[in-house]
């Protein structure tokens, strides 16, 4: 799946239950998924504040809109506060995320989690590569 990116700034849309975020990006120097979703509880604790804490693990889908290109992400939102006290010894989880502020309505960070389980390609702008010309992000 190819997602041709806005040239000019490297984002792309993401639309899930509906709301779209139009400031969508793929990091991976972000240790989470992070986006506003006023549906999962964000955690109470001070230490995981910046984390979801939802209940039961969450299942939620998303698609994610370039300039040209769409594909279908189905991720999952675990409840942060368990996964650190349970996992001591770990630094990444797959089911990460967190709210990404009231500041930052439209954006969509697809972070770290976003790359397990697929390989993720980066295309620069105008540089070519055997799937064409960039930028775009596929995987």
């Amino acid at each position: 799946r190819t997602i041709r990116v806005n040239p000019n700034n490297g984002v792309f849309t993401t639309v899930s239950r509906g709301v779209s975020y139009a400031n969508s990006f793929i990091d991976s120097g972000s240790n989470a998924l992070y986006f506003s979703n006023a549906s999962i509880p964000v955690c109470s604790t001070i230490q995981f504040q910046d984390f979801f804490c939802p209940t039961a693990t969450q299942t939620l889908s998303a698609t994610l809109q370039g300039t040209s290109g769409s594909a279908s992400v189905n991720f999952q939102v675990a409840n942060a506060e368990h996964l650190f006290l349970a996992n001591q010894t770990f630094f990444a989880f797959s089911t990460l995320a967190g709210p990404a502020g009231p500041i930052s309505d439209g954006i969509f960070d697809w972070g770290l989690p976003f790359f397990f389980g697929r390989k993720v390609f980066i295309a620069i702008e105008g540089q070519g590569t055997p799937a064409g010309v960039g930028p775009y992000v596929a995987f």
